[in-house]
């Protein structure tokens, strides 16, 4: 290729377009990466509560079981 043809309307656009799209890519990605970190956020939330949950109703029956012998 001459140099000449190298600057052409033509490849200038494809080199464009290829640029965009890598970095469309590299967005997406990044984009992905952080839908996987909500994703994980909320299974920790969820496991966490669901604990919280069964620690709560362990103390409640505790309680109840003092009530109920008294």
């Amino acid at each position: 290729m001459k140099d000449s043809e190298s600057h052409s309307p033509s490849v200038v656009r494809l080199k464009s377009y290829m640029i965009v799209n890598i970095l469309k890519g590299a967005d997406d990605s990044n984009h992905n990466d952080d839908e996987i970190e909500k994703t994980l956020a909320i299974l920790i939330g969820l496991i966490a509560g669901v604990a919280l949950i069964i620690v709560f109703l362990s103390f409640l029956s505790k309680v109840c079981e003092k009530h109920k012998d008294v």
